[in-house]
């Protein structure tokens, strides 16, 4: 079956199942066969799905807009019988106008035929409720709770400090590792004749971004805490230097914020410049 067959078969479902509804809507069929009807052609929309393949659904997207359509107006048939069996409402007096009607006579009802019918639509319950016995139905006795008595107040506990204190004031890692981090540029600045490192030699980390971004804030805790100094070469690169002499690290100087913007695009093109093929500080 081609595409222009299946779409002409869709038509004539989706007439179906209109045609349904306005016989729903004119209270021209009744609930169960409406029921039956909406089945019938939901499961033909199902069969004729099945026939095609992924590669279909995806070159002839008007079928599925077609068979969704199918579903839609059949949920929508359904919906509206459950609506209208949902809000009928039980009546006695036509209930028992019903059983007169059938199976009265004269003015009277015949109790022998209505028996008939009736008795193949109940079941005797296996036991007997005489048989059952009775319970006695006796309230508990109440019996009424001591008082408790209150417990007195004790005395608030006092403080006592230790006789042996002693202050510890560890080391935080992370200044552990901000030593470290300062030996190795204070090492690499000796053995470089004290000459200042490009700053992005000192912090670039090719094969790891994340590692370079830690790398600068390593610099700029140096910088901030004077144990190191950023200036600038003579091609306005920034270079970065440390401060092996004491009397220049208590020195008051004015300070001066810089902003340094890192990305993973400058981190290239800087390691390019310097032809970094591995991390300075390791």
């Amino acid at each position: 079956m081609n595409t222009e067959e299946r779409k002409r078969f869709y038509n004539k479902l989706i007439d179906g199942v209109s045609e349904l509804h306005k016989e729903i809507s004119a209270d021209s069929v009744d609930n169960s066969s409406a029921i039956n009807e909406v089945s019938q052609l939901i499961n033909q929309s199902n069969d004729l799905i099945r026939l095609t393949t992924p590669n279909d659904h995806v070159n002839n997207t008007a079928e599925v807009v077609m068979d969704a359509q199918v579903m839609q107006m059949g949920h929508e048939i359904v919906g509206e019988i459950v609506n209208r069996v949902c809000t009928l409402e039980f009546s006695t007096e036509e209930y028992c106008a019903a059983i007169q009607s059938r199976f009265g006579g004269n003015g009277s009802v015949d109790w022998n035929t209505l028996a008939s019918v009736v008795a193949g639509k109940f079941a005797a319950h296996k036991n007997s409720i005489c048989l059952l016995g009775s319970f006695k139905n006796e309230s508990p006795e109440v019996v009424q709770k001591a008082a408790r008595a209150r417990q007195p107040k004790s005395a608030p506990s006092v403080l006592v400090q230790p006789e042996d204190v002693k202050k510890v004031e560890p080391e935080s890692q992370s200044g552990k590792n901000l030593n470290i981090f300062l030996s190795k540029i204070a090492k690499v600045f000796i053995t470089n004749k004290k000459q200042p490192i490009p700053y992005y030699k000192v912090i670039i980390d090719p094969a790891d971004f994340m590692q370079t971004i830690d790398n600068a804030f390593q610099v700029a805790f140096l910088v901030s805490n004077g144990s190191a100094v950023i200036e600038e070469d003579e091609d306005g690169m920034p270079v970065v230097r440390p401060v092996l002499d004491k009397s220049e690290s208590n020195s008051k100087k004015v300070p001066v914020q810089a902003v340094s913007n890192v990305t993973m695009r400058i981190c290239q093109d800087m390691a390019k410049r310097y032809n970094i093929r591995e991390p300075l500080i390791k």
